[in-house]
């Protein structure tokens, strides 16, 4: 009971430490301290009372109390009594909720703690005050510690970024690891890499030239002042031409054979490919090994042995089994929602002729080109698209990288959508370059 009552202390003298700190920049009731002029008004019971509302208020927020028992249990293996104090933490909701309904009137918790009638206290007091100031001003000066290293660490990434080597490197990485899986596209994948990558590059290295705009994007430089647009509204319009767009190309239907839908075909034809090729034991054998290549040198030196063995018996009988698990109406349905669940477009198109199965390829692949086309053609509607494709890959991003990410994108996609603008209008992409006609 005492070593809980003494981790108890130091629990509320943590929260109470965040909470003074809180405090001074919010009220900024602590004044500048010069070297000359030291002047403290505030008064004990006052600070009290406030810590404890502020501890109280805390503890009602998941997300603090979730930090709070992440930074006490790091401390837990400082302890003699590790396991007891682990316990303590993983229920000290519990704990707190037992608590709370005392915390209510703070100035009698102040009473109990010694500290509202106290005059012997102000002294401390006045000493605690300090300390805290100096808290707050080192805090103050690691902030613009890391914004200035951030900064430089800007200028050194912009300066990776814009090397050719490094884009040589990653545009043979992309053709080796990606581009090779799929023999049959490999060309049209490795001439849309050498087509689309380079602007990615020179997006992204425009976008780290303004290193402090970057660095307060992820959230380690402040700005006061930074113009926002209606987040939200953009965001929602940007939902809703997703959902136009995509349900326009699930409307398309053949011309000869209305009962086939156009864009499902398209895309279980594609996905089709994509999979017969990814099935090959060529391409499941390569996997394997870049399985095993990447995950095993992560590893300590003395497991690497093991985990090579381990792999070249195995990862190929894994990698087979899980390309068993997908197909192109599971993948076109679920995952691209190019499909209806109730579509039976597959069933009615493998009862036609050969013959006519290629003329409904090249139909589809012709439609759903120049359906596009025509979207992409109408300018608010494709920012539309692009702030609605966006949010969906930003939201797969960290907190602290959204900004960057959302800059990059708007900066990036309408760039990419004029390339696929391009090949969606050259009259030979259904023919040379997707081989469907």
């Amino acid at each position: 009971m005492k070593n809980l009552t003494v981790f108890f202390l130091v629990l509320l003298g943590t929260t109470a430490t965040l909470a003074i700190k809180d405090d001074l920049l919010d009220s900024n009731k602590i004044p500048k301290i010069s070297a000359n002029n030291i002047e403290i008004n505030s008064d004990v019971c006052e600070e009290c009372q406030s810590i404890v509302s502020r501890f109280a208020e805390a503890m009602k927020d998941p997300t603090k109390l979730a930090a709070l028992k992440l930074i006490l249990g790091s401390l837990c293996h400082e302890t003699v009594y590790e396991m007891e104090c682990k316990l303590f933490v993983r229920k000290l909701d519990i704990f707190m909720d037992k608590l709370l309904p005392y915390l209510n009137d703070t100035r009698k918790v102040c009473h109990k703690l010694h500290i509202c009638g106290n005059e012997k206290i102000t002294a401390f007091h006045k000493f605690a005050i300090l300390y805290a100031d100096k808290i707050v001003t080192s805090i103050d000066k690691k902030n613009r510690f890391l914004c200035d290293e951030c900064r430089f660490a800007a200028k050194e990434l912009e300066e990776f970024v814009s090397n050719k080597e490094t884009q040589e490197q990653v545009k043979r990485f992309i053709s080796q690891n990606i581009c090779s899986k799929i023999p049959k596209y490999q060309g049209s994948c490795d001439l849309m890499v050498d087509d689309f990558l380079p602007d990615f590059f020179k997006q992204l290295e425009a976008y780290l030239k303004n290193a402090p705009q970057f660095c307060h994007n992820i959230g380690l430089c402040d700005k006061s002042r930074v113009t926002h647009i209606n987040t939200e509204n953009k965001s929602a319009k940007g939902q809703i031409a997703l959902h136009q767009f995509i349900s326009g190309i699930k409307e398309i239907h053949s011309a000869k054979h209305p009962e086939i839908l156009m864009s499902c075909l398209e895309c279980e034809i594609a996905i089709d490919a994509v999979l017969i090729e990814l099935k090959q034991n060529k391409t499941i054998y390569g996997l394997a090994d870049d399985l095993r290549n990447g995950a095993c040198p992560m590893l300590p030196v003395n497991y690497t042995l093991g985990c090579d063995d381990f792999l070249n018996l195995y990862a190929p009988t894994v990698v087979y089994m899980t390309m068993q698990q997908f197909t192109s109406e599971g993948i076109c349905t679920n995952l691209i929602k190019a499909c209806k669940p109730e579509d039976m477009s597959r069933k009615y198109f493998e009862k036609l002729s050969v013959e006519e199965q290629n003329s409904i390829k090249c139909e589809a692949c012709t439609a759903v080109k120049n359906h596009i086309t025509t979207v992409l053609d109408d300018g608010d509607f494709r920012q539309r698209i692009i702030d609605g494709l966006e949010q969906n890959i930003c939201s797969y991003i960290p907190g602290v990288g959204v900004n960057a990410c959302e800059n990059l994108m708007q900066n990036y996609l309408p760039i990419a959508f004029n390339k696929i603008e391009r090949y969606l209008k050259n009259p030979n992409l259904c023919y040379n370059i997707l081989h469907v006609c």
